[in-house]
């Protein structure tokens, strides 16, 4: 959401990020003015508590998603308690808030004020879409909103249509060109230097709680590394020491930088279903193979599998296999293709800075 927050700065409007404290350092890296509301929580340990126990079978499923609806749902009202005050004092003109955000839609419907759905990847599940639902209902009784929160006024949607699988076609869409970013950081010399051989980026998660996904990541990138193949890892430096621990010859190490500036010279990327790194690297024409463990990164894996663009691996695999999966992608020029492809209708959606006006117009 930076660039619109940017885009809508420059064109002489006030823009502020409500968050939790957990994320007011990152709002103001990012040069947006930053409200922190609440108090800082431990977001992790609230997703455990939100999920259900499951016995076994489909019952996982179903109460994965579950604990998922309740989690955002606490996270929205400990949004919104933080908010009230400060938004019937000094109301907005316009609400702009993530897809699975309760806070956003419920604010917009108290105040009366248009509200701007900003996805960050796929469409969202219809059970998923349900249980928000239910979720927001709940929040519009607690909350004493006399109608069901506020339907987006427009969706700003980052996702190419092609890769929609057949979604029927909403008239609130509009299409906005994806604008990387990955935070501030300095750009190395080796982004600029040809590659040894075909360059392959692993991009793990940058929390620096989550090394679990790393790990697997990395294993498969030494499984990969050859005398043809360059294997880079970006990391935080938490998770450094995972890859100075374990020895993984081959795979070089490297200081986290915004990876949109090193996703040129890639051949193929590895990661774990992220959407902002899959539309990091489809904007780049980069092709991709995800390693799903949640279904909707097994749904992003088969939408780009499905456009030609990449492959999909389940969480399950050992480290060869996924390897064999980048090298067929690395071999067959069709999936360079397909991706390259997909980078022109990435760059033929209209840029932040062209959908200022019709942000304008909502409000009037």
């Amino acid at each position: 959401m930076v660039p619109l927050g940017w885009a809508l700065r420059s064109a002489g409007h006030d823009v502020c990020v409500a968050t939790l404290p957990n994320l007011t350092d990152e709002v103001v890296g990012s040069g947006l003015p930053a409200l922190p509301v609440g108090e800082r929580v431990d977001v992790t340990a609230l997703l455990r508590e939100a999920q259900d126990e499951p016995e076994g079978g489909n019952q996982v499923a179903g109460a994965r998603l579950r604990g998922l609806v309740r989690w955002n749902a606490r996270l929205s009202a400990l949004l919104i308690d933080g908010l009230l005050g400060v938004v019937r004092a000094r109301p907005p003109d316009l609400i702009v808030h993530e897809p699975m955000d309760l806070a956003g839609p419920l604010l917009a419907g108290l105040l009366g004020v248009p509200a701007v759905r900003h996805p960050f990847g796929p469409p969202m599940r219809d059970s998923v879409t349900a249980g928000m639902r239910r979720a927001g209902a709940a929040l519009q009784v607690r909350y004493g909103l006399p109608g069901p929160p506020a339907e987006p006024a427009v969706v700003l949607d980052p996702w190419p249509a092609s890769l929609d699988g057949g979604v029927p076609p909403s008239p609130r869409r509009q299409p906005m060109r994806y604008t990387p970013y990955g935070g501030p950081g300095p750009i190395p010399d080796w982004v600029r230097e040809p590659p040894a051989g075909k360059r392959v980026l692993v991009a793990g998660s940058i929390d620096s709680g989550d090394t679990g996904r790393t790990t697997q990541l990395l294993a498969a990138a030494a499984a990969l590394a050859g005398p043809d193949v360059e294997v880079l890892a970006p990391l935080p430096a938490s998770h450094l020491a995972i890859v100075n621990q374990a020895g993984l010859a081959g795979v070089q190490p490297l200081a986290w930088l915004p990876l949109h500036h090193a996703a040129g010279g890639c051949a193929a990327v590895l990661h774990g279903g992220d959407p902002a790194t899959a539309l990091t690297f489809l904007a780049a024409g980069v092709p991709q193979v995800v390693i799903a463990e949640k279904p909707d990164e097994a749904r992003l894996a088969a939408a780009l599998a499905a456009g030609g663009a990449g492959r999909g691996v389940p969480a399950g695999a050992l480290p060869d296999d996924v390897a064999h999966a980048v090298r067929d992608v690395l071999a067959d020029p069709a999936f360079a293709k397909a991706a390259g492809d997909l980078a022109d209708e990435v760059r033929a959606m209209p840029t932040p800075h062209a959908l200022v006006p019709v942000i304008e117009a909502l409000v009037g």
